[in-house]
C-alpha cells in the first residue's frame, strides 16, 4: 500500500491517466478507501500525511488537512505483510467498571448510558527494510 498526502495522489492519477490514456483508473472496488492500482500496489490518500522532507504537518480546517500548507509532497509505502498487531488479553475491550462496581452508567442531566472500554496493544513491524517514506515530491506539473 502506499498512502499520499492529496496533492500528490491527484497528480499522480493525472500522470498515471496522461500515461496510459485510461478511460477509468484501475481501482479495487473491495478495498474500503478510494484508490488506484499500480503494478499490484493499493495508492490511496490521506490528508493528513505530513510533509517529512520540511517536518511540515498540515494545517486542520474543520478537521480536514489542508494540503496547500505543505511545500512538498511524501509518500508512505506500507506492506502489510510485515506488521503485527499484539494486545494484552486482559485489556482487548474490555469494559471498565467505576467506583460502584458497574460497567455503564447515566451521565447527569443525561438520557444515555456511557461505558468505557479499555484496549492496550502494540503495532510492530519484524522488517523495516520492507517499509518505506517517498518525500521532497514536487507538487506542480510544470519544471522548474
Amino acid at each position: 500500500m502506499v498512502l499520499f498526502d492529496e496533492t500528490t495522489y491527484e497528480l499522480f492519477v493525472h500522470a498515471l491517466y496522461q500515461t496510459f490514456r485510461y478511460t477509468s483508473i484501475p481501482s479495487d472496488e473491495a478495498y474500503p478507501f478510494e484508490n488506484v492500482m499500480n503494478k499490484g500496489a493499493h495508492i490511496v490518500m490521506d490528508d493528513k500525511v505530513p510533509d517529512v522532507q520540511n517536518n511540515l504537518v498540515p494545517t486542520l480546517t474543520a478537521g480536514a488537512g489542508n494540503p496547500s500548507s505543505l511545500t512538498n509532497g511524501s509518500g508512505a509505502y506500507i506492506n502489510p505483510q510485515f506488521f503485527k498487531l499484539i494486545y494484552e488479553e486482559e485489556s482487548d475491550f474490555e469494559m471498565l467498571k467505576d467506583d460502584s462496581g458497574k460497567d455503564m452508567f447515566k451521565p447527569i442531566n443525561g438520557d444515555s448510558r456511557v461505558g468505557h472500554v479499555a484496549w492496550m496493544g502494540n503495532l510492530t513491524t519484524d522488517n523495516r527494510r520492507k517499509q518505506g517514506v517517498h518525500m521532497s515530491i514536487a507538487r506542480t506539473l510544470t519544471t522548474p
